[in-house]
């Protein structure tokens, strides 16, 4: 998005950003700042836990959002995602008569957790949205709150079919992510767009590492245990010194790192946290592996690899599956013998590691990327607003912003007594 709106700036358009983020203030308010040129609101929201799915409507920062769209008076509102500020959004666009378009670049409004990976991530869910399996796993993730009831959960979906409906377009970022999302909203998936992301940095093609053994790999991102790395290190155990492995990103969970660090003692393994892109451009390789537990949505890190000239090893799931190509080698979710035999075949065999090589094509610019989103949003400014009409938005069945300081002192009196 951070790119988007540069290239939007550069080619002469007046744009600015709203975001939220973690830092808290005593009260629900607006701070404001100008970035490369473009002004940036932050809403601060106040309340505790505001990730969690029964606080994803705050009245305070909708509120909020909406004097910021009084003040500006955009043409259109491109809405990334609403974690953090509001699951109204569309609808406040709706009341200013603004249009709005709405890329989904996870599953955020399909799964109470965001992800769709329960518990450690080690497995995706597939069920369909429903109070007896979402409700309880959400709370299985702390902190320990009494269930929301029923009709607060239908409410929550409601709102977001209406963010849906409102929307005059619906993006997703791969055709593997659209077919789900059609699935669990119950929309036809002729009525999202797809919208492939481009690379969000201009990498340099590196050169390869010198002919195996040891086949050298990298893995980079967050490291999160639904990411794999796990899955790597074992696998690069049962290959033995046929492979090294590079692991760049901070680990998000202490407890995770020392898992991977214990599974990574005595192997050909370097950690090597927080980076910068011009730390994975000379680092010298022969692929790049990502062994994902979860269903990824899209995969940058595939554009990063094959920018940098590395074929990729990656899960057979979700979009990694659609966007593999002849330089791609797949293997089933988690299954680190797999994996271990993709890499001893190619430190065994440089033929075929070169074959990989030369089949790696550079990815598609960022210029192609803008200009998707230039002639979408002109279809929606034409088009206007939705009827005031078509919004299914009900006041009624949310807390205004007195019953939601009410609960949320509830919530710091829960937590309080709580062992």
């Amino acid at each position: 998005m951070e790119r988007l709106a540069l290239e939007l700036a550069r080619r002469g358009h007046q744009l600015s950003v709203v975001t939220g983020t973690f830092e808290t203030r005593p009260r629900v308010e607006t701070s404001r700042r100008v970035q490369d040129g473009i002004q940036v609101f932050t809403i601060h929201r106040a309340d505790l836990f505001f990730d969690r799915w029964e606080k994803t409507y705050c009245p305070a920062a909708s509120d909020a959002f909406a004097r910021i769209l009084g003040e500006l008076r955009p043409d259109l509102v491109h809405i990334h995602q609403f974690i953090r500020l509001s699951r109204d959004l569309v609808h406040r666009a709706t009341e200013a008569r603004i249009p709005a378009v709405l890329t989904l670049h996870d599953f955020t409004t399909t799964c109470l957790i965001g992800f769709r990976a329960p518990g450690a991530g080690s497995a995706f869910c597939d069920l369909l949205p429903n109070y007896p399996d979402c409700v309880p796993c959400a709370a299985s993730i702390g902190p320990g709150v009494p269930l929301a009831p029923p009709e607060e959960f239908q409410t929550l979906r409601d709102d977001l079919r209406n963010e849906l409906e409102l929307a005059r377009a619906r993006i997703a970022i791969s055709g593997a992510q659209r077919e789900k999302l059609a699935r669990y909203h119950g929309i036809p998936g002729s009525r999202f767009e797809v919208v492939p992301l481009a690379p969000v940095a201009e990498l340099r093609r590196g050169a390869p590492a010198p002919e195996p053994p040891p086949l050298r790999v990298a893995s980079w991102g967050m490291q999160m245990e639904r990411k794999g790395a796990h899955v790597l290190i074992e696998a690069a155990a049962k290959v033995g010194d046929r492979v090294e492995v590079e692991i760049f990103g901070r680990f998000d969970d202490p407890k995770y790192e020392r898992r991977c660090r214990e599974l990574a003692r005595g192997l050909p393994v370097r950690f090597h946290g927080r980076f910068e892109w011009e730390e994975l451009e000379a680092t010298r390789l022969h692929a790049a592996v990502f062994p994902s537990l979860t269903f990824e949505t899209f995969g940058l890190t595939f554009d990063e690899a094959w920018a940098l000239g590395h074929p990729v090893i990656a899960t057979d799931l979700g979009a990694y599956r659609e966007r593999a190509d002849a330089s791609t080698r797949l293997f089933p979710t988690g299954d680190s013998d797999a994996l271990a035999g993709i890499l001893r075949s190619l430190a065994s065999d440089p033929g075929a590691l070169a074959r990989l090589r030369a089949a790696v094509r550079p990815p598609a610019g960022f210029g192609g990327f803008v200009d998707a989103m230039e002639a979408i949003y002109a279809r929606a400014v034409r088009e206007g607003a939705p009827p005031r009409e078509a919004d299914a938005f009900d006041p009624a069945r949310h807390p205004d912003a007195r019953e939601f300081d009410a609960r949320e002192a509830l919530l710091r009196s829960q937590l309080s007594e709580s062992p």
